[in-house]
């Protein structure tokens, strides 16, 4: 991949034979990249790029924000993981089998081994089955949630799946099929309920007219703190995704790279 240095920034060049405007993108990892013709000169991109210096930098601000906020997780004790809405501060302690309990805002988890004895790999094979209790609980918890209020609203979904895009909370198909994001585990259960209502209403009406959001909010009152709570709290469940959206392109993140 081309690249070039601006301002102590190294920026990322995607070249495209049918680009005809310049793009730039900054992606939540702090990475730049830059879209342009492959005819264009590094010299014109500079200049394109001191142009957008304003925009950058308020861009590279936010970023910076968004990960002071959420820490990129290496599974280790002291670290803080949001469950159904509430924060809880992880307390690896030895005992005689692994397993994960709530003591007030402590997630403690038990595993046969000191911590200060584990290898990085045991390490990131106990992170993968702590998330898998999350993704395990997540589909208890919204399968009785579905089921509570396809009773409450009479609509019922011809089934029901768990994915883990990174942008999609839920959807419902034409055939009202409900897809829910199991990361869903990490918001508080009134958010995880406007979600479902959200789906299951448009078994009803396939669009977001009047007549959709009258039915949704027969049912919930949540609507605006939801959609707000999903919009800052995005990245609160950044440590399920298979690859960290914010840990650095150099490995940030327990086993995880960009």
């Amino acid at each position: 991949m081309e690249t070039l240095s601006y301002r102590n920034h190294e920026i990322e060049v995607k070249r495209r034979a049918r680009q005809k405007r310049l793009g730039i993108t900054v992606y939540p990892n702090g990475k730049i990249r830059v879209s342009a013709n492959k005819s264009l000169s590094q010299r014109e991109i500079l200049k394109f790029l001191s142009a957008q210096q304003k925009w950058l930098e308020k861009s590279l601000e936010g970023v910076r924000k968004t990960q002071e906020k959420f820490p990129v997780k290496h599974f280790r004790s002291g670290e803080t993981y949001t469950f159904v809405g509430k924060d809880y501060v992880l307390s690896i302690e030895s005992g005689k089998k692994l397993g994960l309990t709530f003591r007030e805002d402590q997630m403690v988890l038990s595993t046969p081994r000191d911590e200060d004895e584990w290898s990085e790999a045991l390490r990131k094979r106990y992170f993968e089955s702590f998330k898998k209790s999350f993704k395990d609980v997540a589909k208890n918890i919204m399968t009785q949630r579905i089921k509570h209020w396809s009773e409450e609203m009479g609509l019922k979904p011809t089934g029901l799946q768990f994915r883990g895009q990174k942008s999609i909370w839920g959807s419902c198909s034409p055939e009202n099929k409900i897809s829910l994001n199991f990361k869903l585990i990490v918001a508080p259960l009134e958010v995880i309920d406007y979600v479902i209502i959200h789906e299951l209403a448009h078994i009803k009406h396939k669009d977001h007219s009047k007549n959709f959001w009258k039915l949704v909010e027969n049912y919930t009152t949540h609507r605006h703190f939801s959609r707000r709570w999903l919009r800052e709290n995005h990245y609160a469940c950044d440590f399920l995704n298979k690859t960290s959206e914010l840990a650095p392109a150099d490995g940030g993140a327990l086993g995880q790279k960009n």
